[in-house]
């Protein structure tokens, strides 16, 4: 190096060093640390607007749907058009009492002008044509009938009346042998008057027990760019059917990698009177969550859609330490089940959609977001350098039933 390159070396090194050092202003990251709040509290705010516009949306198609299966199954009693007398008829034949038909006939002809004569004048009497005159007497049935007379031969030869009696005994032995239908009678009332019965048969909730295994890409807290960090889970869930609505809960495990949430500590101290910034960089890489699922759903066939809530327990990390003094990278360590500046409590939203193919196996999908943010500024004077706070995620899930 020429003699005029280190004198340009030194002047830009002694200007380096004259410049005072950048200090850690507490009231400037107090004024960022309100305005990165009043942008998550509004993404927030939109974030729970939104789920609360789905379920609102869900509810009322949900409604909507109940109401026509509940009108479409109402059940209506029906009657063919008959008479009052008709049902009287098929009531009275119905009976199960038959009739066990013991004839005793007598039948005996009269040649007999007066005896013609008599039966004349009754006839007249009446003012009736009877061709059959019933009499019962105690559990004997009579029947009298009498046979017209050729008016032609009246002239010439005596009328003949032939009477034939028929008793018939009744009797209370139920004969299965013979043929008959039973016919049963609802009312003896109009069909109009019928009235249907209002009462309504709840069918009782079925339970079934399922495993789901879920995989999907999620968005980098670092840069906020989508498919650079990955989500899987695996759940065991308990669902309840109530006609056509679902409800879903059970417990499960998640599993998050290169997700890059940064968080960050920085000060100034004084090294031989020459102030120094160190920074200390907490990269997360990795999280592990025990989580409890609830989801709200309605079904359409072998179709089914609805919302979800999880909430997440953070069971532990992997983490890079990164330390810098004076902006320049000094050290970098890992370390697994850190959770400094994290919160253990965190908590998804997301809506569902699934597709049944056999009795046993469904496929679905998920897209969701962070409600509940896993970073705790307030926690050792740490501040996020991520671009976000919540990111969004999609998976796709197979399900298996095997416990009904």
């Amino acid at each position: 190096m020429s003699k005029e390159e280190l004198d340009i070396d030194r002047l830009f090194s002694d200007a380096a060093h004259a410049e005072k050092a950048p200090q850690y202003d507490t009231a400037y990251w107090k004024e960022m640390k309100a305005v990165l709040d009043e942008k998550d509290a509004k993404r927030r705010g939109l974030i729970y607007w939104s789920i609360a516009g789905t379920l609102v949306v869900i509810l009322l198609i949900s409604g909507i749907f109940l109401r026509k299966n509940n009108l479409a199954s109402t059940p209506v009693t029906t009657l063919p058009t008959q008479s009052n007398e008709s049902l009287q008829k098929s009531s009275s034949t119905s009976t199960n009492i038959l009739v066990d038909k013991e004839p005793t006939t007598e039948q005996t002809t009269t040649i007999d002008d007066t005896q013609q004569t008599r039966v004349a004048k009754s006839a007249s009497s009446t003012g009736k044509d009877m061709h059959s005159t019933n009499l019962i007497h105690g559990s004997t049935t009579s029947s009298v009938m009498e046979v017209p007379v050729n008016e032609s031969s009246s002239a010439t030869t005596p009328a003949i009346t032939k009477e034939v009696r028929t008793e018939q005994q009744v009797s209370t032995t139920l004969d299965v042998s013979l043929p008959y239908t039973p016919i049963s009678a609802l009312s003896n009332q109009a069909i109009a008057e019928i009235i249907p019965s209002q009462a309504k048969e709840i069918p009782a909730a079925k339970y079934l027990v399922f495993a789901r295994l879920s995989g999907g890409v999620m968005e980098n807290y670092k840069s906020k760019r989508a498919f650079k960090s990955g989500i899987l889970d695996f759940s065991v869930q308990t669902e309840m059917k109530i006609k056509s609505l679902n409800l879903k809960f059970g417990i499960g495990t998640q599993y998050i990698n290169h997700s890059d949430l940064i968080l960050s500590k920085r000060e100034t101290i004084m090294e031989l009177g020459v102030p120094v910034t160190k920074q200390h960089d907490l990269s997360y890489q990795n999280f592990w969550d025990l989580y409890i699922p609830v989801e709200f759903g309605y079904r359409i066939k072998s179709s089914s859609f609805g919302v979800g809530l999880q909430a997440n327990y953070l069971m532990s990390t992997n983490m890079t330490l990164n330390q810098y003094k004076n902006h320049t990278l000094m050290s970098t360590e890992k370390f697994s089940g850190r959770t400094d500046g994290l919160k253990r409590f965190s908590m998804q939203g997301y809506v569902w959609f699934e597709q049944r193919f056999t009795p046993r196996l469904s496929a679905g999908l998920r897209i969701g977001t962070n409600i509940a943010g896993r970073i705790n500024i307030n926690e050792m004077g740490y501040f996020n350098e991520s671009s976000t706070t919540n990111p969004m995620y999609g998976q796709f899930y197979l399900r298996f039933d095997f416990l009904k």
